[in-house]
């Protein structure tokens, strides 16, 4: 079945968000083509184009000598018009003009362009020049010499016609007296036979001597069927270049070939670049989409977050409830396809929104080759997961009480959750995270946690994170929009159906306001203006 495109079809939507995605990427191939075209107009020699007129008559001297007459019909008008364009541009002509204007032959027929005006007897001759002056000398130099050489073919044509009418005459002229002798020394039959005959030759006579007298008078007044009708003047204007019309073309050319362009980067572009692609990747449901904001790369404070950025984090919660009413889940894991995904991000507001809804939360730290809770929590012990595991220390020990922005529901007590960060020491972490003392951990947590949110390192840099996925309540993937690809999202997806992960769905990081998802998933909350107060949470409903 044929794919819809139709106005706002899945096919057509995602088409305008990647232009939309890509419009830097057209906008600068739409200034710099233009801008280049534009650039090498200018640095073109100017040209200029002079015209002169050529008007053609359709009648001739052979007229005269046959007797027709001057009326022809139109296909042979058209046959007229398109030989008298052919003559016109005979190298002879050229030759003449080259030789008359002292420069070669070949510069005057590439410099010179004859073409007939409609259906009409006008033909032009055009001349190109970088000089105006020239163009005109050109074009005047060439029309004067074609009507020369057709007015000296004319009078050739005559005097061919006149020569013919005199040898006419000749003849009959000599008929005439050896009949004037018959006439007087024949017998008398004879005489009445050939009286017949030269009556009829000097009635040809008579003709012919007519016919000598205009073609003597068509001698000296003969055109050649053609004559400049109008010269040509110096242009003011260049023909060529022209910066802004050639700016136009360079303009439509660039958005095209920017278009182009961002089609093909997005082709080779392997990184999700829209929340749609991940329904065609995975099957699991988009849980919370979080938006691309600066607050959320600092670390968290007693401010707590913008409206917008806490919403969606009030969103992700509550899809979780929802998704799995049936059952609690009691802990869940956070991992990603890649670095800098923000997954660290996402267990901690998520941990952050848990616990001012009233739930007890424990944020656990698993990423232990990497750690950053303590730094980004300002927890000032490093004792942790790993001094749990090497019974160094116990896990009321390790506990860290974190003051989270607001007040806990019902409560006018500070808001805060317990946070366990990695520990000290990374030596043997892959056995530490397989040890029957992880999964003591765990089960102790959820029993003490009404929620258990355990940060874990991505999957395509470590496998630590798949030994927990099997310990817990659900998984969450989360993805960053323009750096996770789709190859590190398919691989993760596989790792979790094959060892059998609780998935609960994906996190889609990084959305903007011109992300489709932006308003579905949170209402488009927006920032409160100065003197508002700020919106209710849903953990206030």
């Amino acid at each position: 079945m044929a794919q819809d495109s139709s106005p706002g079809s899945p096919a057509s939507s995602s088409f305008l968000r990647v232009l939309r995605r890509r419009l830097w990427l057209i906008a600068l191939c739409a200034l710099l083509v233009p801008a280049a075209v534009v650039a090498y107009s200018l640095a073109q020699t100017k040209e200029y184009r002079a015209s002169a007129t050529l008007l053609a008559q359709q009648s001739g001297p052979s007229s005269l000598l046959s007797g027709t007459s001057s009326q022809v019909s139109s296909t042979d008008q058209d046959r007229q018009a398109a030989t008298d364009l052919s003559l016109a541009a005979l190298p002879v002509v050229a030759a003449r003009t080259a030789s008359r204007l002292g420069i070669a032959p070949g510069d005057v027929a590439s410099r010179v362009a004859l073409a007939p005006v409609g259906t009409s007897d006008l033909t032009t001759v055009s001349a190109t020049d970088t000089s105006p002056v020239v163009a005109a000398t050109l074009a005047n130099a060439y029309a004067d010499e074609l009507v020369r050489l057709r007015r000296a073919s004319a009078i050739d044509d005559v005097h061919q016609a006149q020569a013919a009418v005199d040898a006419r005459l000749s003849a009959i002229n000599g008929r005439l007296a050896v009949l004037q002798r018959i006439r007087h020394r024949g017998p008398r039959r004879v005489r009445s036979q050939h009286a017949a005959e030269g009556r009829a030759l000097a009635g040809e006579r008579d003709q012919l001597l007519q016919r000598q007298g205009d073609l003597g008078s068509l001698a000296s007044a003969t055109t050649g069927n053609v004559e400049l009708a109008q010269r040509a003047d110096a242009p003011s204007t260049p023909i060529s270049p022209k910066p802004r019309r050639n700016g136009l073309i360079g303009l439509g050319l660039g958005v095209v070939l920017g278009i182009a362009l961002a089609l093909l980067f997005e082709m080779l572009d392997r990184r999700l670049h829209d929340p749609a692609e991940l329904g065609q990747l995975v099957d699991l449901p988009v849980l919370g989409a979080i938006p691309r904001s600066r607050a959320l790369a600092e670390p968290p404070g007693l401010a707590g977050l913008p409206v917008a950025e806490s919403q969606a984090f009030h969103m992700l919660r509550t899809s979780l409830r929802y998704y799995n009413d049936n059952r609690d889940l009691g802990s869940v894991l956070i991992t990603s396809a890649g670095p800098r995904d923000g997954k660290t991000t996402v267990a901690w507001n998520l941990a952050a929104v848990s616990a001012r809804a009233g739930e007890r939360v424990l944020l656990l730290e698993a990423d232990l080759r990497q750690p950053s809770l303590a730094d980004r929590c300002r927890v000032e012990t490093d004792r942790g997961v790993t001094d749990v595991l090497r019974g160094t220390a116990s896990f009321a020990e390790v506990v860290n009480e974190v003051v989270v922005a607001g007040q806990r529901n019902g409560s006018s007590a500070p808001c805060t959750l317990d946070v366990i960060v990695a520990g000290t020491g990374n030596d043997g972490i892959a056995g530490l995270i397989e040890s029957p003392g992880m999964d003591h951990l765990i089960r102790l947590a959820q029993e003490l946690y009404d929620l258990v949110v355990i940060d874990t390192p991505p999957m395509s840099v470590v496998p630590d994170a798949i030994p927990l996925m099997t310990k817990v309540g659900g998984v969450i993937v989360v993805t960053r929009l323009g750096r996770t690809t789709r190859d590190a999202v398919s691989f993760l997806t596989s790792q979790l159906g094959h060892i059998g992960a609780p998935a609960l769905g994906t996190v889609v990081n990084g959305i903007t306001r011109q992300d489709g998802y932006y308003g579905a998933m949170y209402g488009g909350a927006a920032r409160p203006r100065a003197g508002e107060a700020p919106e209710p949470s849903l953990a206030h409903h």
